[in-house]
């Protein structure tokens, strides 16, 4: 405590008053602010959705084929359309089965490299009737040459949030 004596006398004998007070008010400002930033409601928001794995067909290449995955009454379809090639655009299909007991808000896909970060990438797949979502993306490039990818499929509704995972391999 002493220190923070010592500390307010030396402030106000070169700043006053009124500029140790203004310090006092900018400092509660930017803590007050600090609580709520964006890292900090990450931290203590709860969380929106109950996240759901889906399993996928095994084996299933979804550039030769539609590729499903299944989960609690959700029946979904991939499907990328052409051949992906890095850094040229291709489209993803994506469908949900008939008799699927799960209305979708949203769909959206990512790649992913398995022990490789590719960076953050998300593409939002835009809805084309009742059951059909597709959207163009982009495959990134990979440096170190490898051509496994994955991708990772997110399926949105209320309160849930299905996860899955589609393997493929591009071609040399």
């Amino acid at each position: 405590m002493a220190g923070l004596n010592k500390f307010k006398a030396i402030f106000r004998s070169r700043f006053g008053q009124r500029g140790f007070m203004i310090l006092l008010v900018v400092g509660f400002v930017a803590y007050f602010l600090s609580l709520f930033s964006d890292s900090d409601w990450q931290r203590i928001e709860p969380a929106r959705y109950t996240e759901l794995a889906m399993v996928v067909s095994p084996g299933c290449d979804p550039v030769k084929q539609t590729c499903y995955a299944m989960s609690n009454g959700l029946r979904l379809g991939l499907h990328i359309s052409g051949e992906p090639k890095p850094l040229k655009r291709f489209q993803l299909q994506a469908s949900v089965e008939k008799g699927s007991k799960v209305s979708l808000e949203g769909i959206d896909v990512q790649f992913r490299m398995h022990d490789m970060y590719m960076g953050e990438q998300q593409y939002a797949l835009r809805m084309q009737g009742k059951t059909e979502w597709q959207g163009d993306v982009v495959l990134p490039v990979c440096t170190s040459g490898r051509s496994e990818w994955a991708i990772e499929l997110l399926a949105r509704t209320g309160d849930r949030l299905y996860q899955a995972e589609f393997l493929f391999q591009l071609k040399n």
